[in-house]
């Protein structure tokens, strides 16, 4: 059994990954939100970089690029995500994610504009 953590109930239902984001952001309390999965690893000077992209446009969801490892674990899709232009982040949105969860940069007034992220069960989510 995982420790309780501040704010958490031990009899509370199970809401996936969603439902975990959405607890990060409660307990946090920055301007801005930087997301990361526990399994990945950002660049020393992501934050950095992001957060003045954030500070130029406040009212934008930024991203990033990224590496997989093991290397080319994830070719096709790597290749795709971090390949696009302008004009195909904006087109590509209509049928995939183009800004990958893992590199999202926002200021906390954007997240609180778009609404918090579904939460359900990892079957409900697609995860």
């Amino acid at each position: 059994r995982w420790p309780e953590t501040p704010g958490s109930a031990p009899d509370a239902k199970a809401g996936g990954a969603g439902r975990a984001r959405n607890r990060a952001v409660e307990q946090s309390s920055g301007e801005f939100l930087c997301f990361l999965d526990a399994d990945d690893v950002m660049l020393p000077d992501r934050i950095s970089r992001q957060l003045a992209v954030a500070r130029a446009h406040p009212r934008a969801l930024i991203g990033g690029g990224f590496v997989k490892e093991p290397a080319g674990s994830t070719e096709h899709y790597a290749r795709w995500a971090n390949g696009m232009g302008v004009r195909d982040l904006w087109l590509q949105q209509f049928r995939e994610i183009t800004v990958v969860l893992p590199t999202w940069f926002l200021s906390r007034s954007t997240f609180d504009r778009a609404g918090r992220f579904p939460e359900g069960s990892p079957e409900e989510e697609g995860e």
